[in-house]
């Protein structure tokens, strides 16, 4: 489609429109002509177009999320929280997706420690070209496997948490963000 309209999509960005989009290709198909757009209907669609003018899905919005914990960012850590609860988001499903991007970057640090190929890994772990395991790839190597035992303890006790007693699901997520940014700082990350 991009191409139909003048402009060129390179595989990383197309892989990271397709993550923002989720499986909607009807929504997919309108973000490229938005971006094409925006370019003029000419050149080189980029990532920082993507990111400025593309609504991510909750998956997407929530990769973020684990991407500001690493960076330590926790006040744009929870202002991805609060919008996703504005947006009607369960706290339980804003933790889970959290959660998966901890497993990605397990996964990541696994492949990278055992010399997997990285197809190989993305075709056996489901990946396919999913931008979601690029960036686990690119930020596992930040991550000792002290962290990521510790991160995915804190996870798990926050779902513990969550399903256990009748704790604010916000509150529940502020302490577990809290906790994996001291965690990740401890480390020196």
């Amino acid at each position: 489609t991009a191409l139909r309209l003048g402009c060129v999509l390179e595989p990383e960005e197309a892989a990271l429109l397709a993550d923002y989009c989720g499986l909607d290709s009807l929504r997919l198909r309108q973000e490229v002509e938005k971006l094409a757009a925006y370019r003029g209907y000419t050149g080189r669609i980029l990532r920082e177009d993507i990111e400025a003018l593309v609504t991510p899905t909750v998956d997407a919005n929530v990769f973020q999320l684990g991407d500001r914990v690493l960076r330590g960012d926790f006040n744009g850590a929870m202002q991805i929280v609060d919008d996703l609860l504005f947006l009607q988001e369960r706290p339980e499903s804003i933790l889970t997706i959290l959660t998966m991007s901890f497993v990605d970057y397990y996964r990541a640090a696994a492949v990278r420690r055992s010399n997997v190929p990285e197809a190989t890994a993305r075709k056996e772990l489901g990946y396919g070209n999913s931008y979601r395991f690029t960036k686990a790839l690119e930020q596992y190597g930040r991550l000792s496997r002290t962290v990521l035992d510790g991160a995915l303890e804190v996870l798990a006790d926050a779902d513990a948490r969550m399903k256990q007693s009748a704790a604010d699901g916000r509150t529940v997520l502020e302490v577990t963000l809290l906790r994996l940014i001291a965690l990740v700082r401890e480390a020196g990350v």
